[in-house]
């Protein structure tokens, strides 16, 4: 699958500041998930997904839908 160019206004600053973009792979995500998953068993211990999707539903929610697909 090709990616798309995606152009997104992050914010319109109306005299100076600061911002700040953040990216992950699915790959990368799975391999969080698997290394999250794989500690809680060495050490027996349960294992959560947190996230608060309600403010950045797209990046939260494919942690989300990763970690889902790996378990």
């Amino acid at each position: 699958m090709e990616a798309m160019r995606q152009r997104r206004t992050v914010y319109d600053f109306p005299d100076g500041g600061v911002a700040m973009a953040m990216y992950n792979l699915d790959e990368s995500i799975k391999g969080f998930a698997r290394a999250c998953m794989n500690y809680g068993l060495d050490l027996s211990w349960p294992v959560y997904l947190s996230t608060k999707n309600t403010i950045m539903k797209v990046y939260d929610g494919r942690f989300k839908d990763l970690f889902q697909e790996v378990f």
